[in-house]
C-alpha cells in the first residue's frame, strides 16, 4: 500500500495549472491499485466541488507554503508526494521560490517526492513575452532548479526541457511523461458556421489583440470569433479591457470557462486559433483542440512544430500578424478539410488519456524508494 499526495492548484480555482491538476488528480485516482490511497493537497480557496479527499492546506502567495505542505503530509501520513508545478504557480516571487523548495524540504523530512515541472525558464524567451529578467530572478531560478533536482524523480512533459535540466542540474532521476488530455476525447463534426475559437489564459505571451483586430476590421471571410478564457494572474483585468476596446457583434468574450463547459465551447467552433507570442511549455490548449476534433492555426513556434510532428497532427501555421486574417479565411473556406483534419487529430489523441498516464507517476515514485 502507498498513500500518495498530489500537491497542486486545483480547478475551479483560477490559478496556474489548476485545470491540469484537476485532471491529473482524476488520472491518479483511476490508477490506484489495491489499498493505495490518493489525497489531493491544494490552496486555501473555498470550492463547492471539493471531494472528501481534497485538503486545502496552503496560503497562496506566502513563503510558508513548503512548511504547510509538509505539515499536511505528516497529518495524512503520506508515503510520497507528487508536486504539480511551474515557476509561477505559487503567487509571488518569494512564494514561487518557496514552492520550488518543497521537494528539497519534503525530501529531508522523509517523504519520497516526484516533481512534475511543466517548463523551465532556460527554454523560454523572456523578452518575447515582455518579462524583464533581473539578477535576483536568475538567482531564484537557480536555487529553485537545484531544489527540484533533489526530487526522487522529476517528470517533464517536454524532452527539450528534460535534456536541458538534466545536463545542467543532474537530478537523481528525470523522465519524460506525456502531458495527457484535460478530460475525455469527444467527437462532434464541425458546425460549419464560420466560428473561430481562441482559448486560454490571456496575458504575457498570449496576446489576442492581433486576432481581435482582424475581426474588428469587418472582413466577412473570417466569420465570427469567440475569445474564451480569463486574464492571467499577472495581468488582472486584461480580458475585461479587451472586451471594452474591441466591442463588436462578431466577437464574443466568455471569460472563465468552467470545466463542464469546455467540450461544448470547442465543439461550437470550426477552427481554433492560438495567437501566442511564446508558449512556456507543452500546450494544453493544443491537446484540447485535438481531443475535441478541431484543427489548430498557430503562430510558428518551435514547441508547436515539435508537437505536430511528434503526435502526427494536422495543424496549420502563420508567420506574422499580417497573414493571420487570410489564413483564417482560407481554412474556413474548406469545411471538408477541417472535418477530415479534425478527425485525424481526434484519433491522434487516443492513447493520451489521463487514466493511462496516471500509473506512470505511481510506478516511478514507488520504484525510487
Amino acid at each position: 500500500m502507498m498513500r500518495l499526495a498530489l500537491a497542486s492548484n486545483l480547478a475551479p480555482d483560477r490559478r496556474p495549472l489548476s485545470e491540469y491538476g484537476y485532471h491529473l488528480a482524476d488520472g491518479l485516482r483511476a490508477a490506484r491499485e489495491g489499498d493505495s490511497e490518493l489525497v489531493v493537497l491544494s490552496g486555501k480557496h473555498s470550492s463547492a466541488t471539493d471531494s472528501h479527499d481534497v485538503r486545502r492546506v496552503w496560503d497562496y502567495g506566502t513563503p510558508r507554503i513548503p512548511l504547510q505542505i509538509i505539515a499536511a503530509l505528516r497529518n495524512i501520513r503520506a508515503d510520497g508526494l507528487v508536486l504539480n508545478t511551474a515557476f509561477t504557480s505559487w503567487g509571488s516571487n518569494p512564494a514561487n521560490l518557496a514552492g520550488l523548495l518543497t521537494p528539497l524540504l519534503a525530501g529531508r523530512a522523509g517523504f519520497k517526492v516526484g516533481t512534475l515541472l511543466h517548463q523551465i525558464p532556460h527554454t523560454i524567451s523572456a523578452a518575447r513575452i515582455g518579462y524583464r529578467m533581473t539578477p535576483l530572478h536568475r538567482l531564484a531560478i537557480e536555487l529553485g532548479c537545484h531544489a527540484v533536482a533533489t526530487s526522487h524523480v522529476v517528470y517533464f512533459t517536454l524532452k527539450r526541457d528534460l535534456d536541458v535540466f538534466t545536463k545542467r542540474y543532474r537530478p537523481r532521476r528525470a523522465v519524460q511523461v506525456p502531458h495527457g488530455l484535460l478530460g475525455s476525447r469527444a467527437w462532434c463534426p464541425p458546425p460549419n458556421n464560420r466560428t473561430v475559437l481562441a482559448f486560454g489564459r490571456w496575458g504575457r505571451g498570449k496576446d489576442p489583440e492581433p486576432l481581435l483586430r482582424v475581426y474588428r476590421s469587418g472582413a466577412d471571410y473570417v466569420g465570427r470569433l469567440v475569445l474564451a478564457g480569463p486574464s492571467t494572474p499577472s495581468r488582472p483585468g486584461y480580458v475585461e479591457q479587451l472586451a471594452e476596446e474591441y466591442q463588436s457583434e462578431r466577437i464574443t468574450f466568455t471569460g472563465y470557462v468552467p470545466e463542464r463547459d469546455v467540450p461544448s465551447v470547442f465543439h461550437s467552433a470550426d477552427l481554433v486559433v492560438m495567437p501566442y507570442k511564446e508558449n512556456a511549455g507543452i500546450s494544453g490548449v493544443l491537446h484540447q483542440t485535438c481531443q475535441y476534433g478541431r484543427v489548430p492555426l498557430m503562430r510558428r513556434l518551435p514547441i508547436f512544430e515539435d508537437m505536430v510532428d511528434e503526435f502526427g497532427l494536422a495543424g496549420y501555421f502563420y508567420d506574422n500578424d499580417e497573414e493571420l486574417g487570410s489564413r483564417i479565411g482560407h481554412l474556413l473556406s474548406d469545411p471538408r478539410r477541417l472535418a477530415k483534419d479534425g478527425r485525424q487529430n481526434f484519433e491522434a489523441m487516443r492513447a493520451l488519456s489521463m487514466d493511462r498516464i496516471g500509473p506512470i507517476y505511481w510506478r516511478l515514485l514507488e520504484d525510487n524508494g
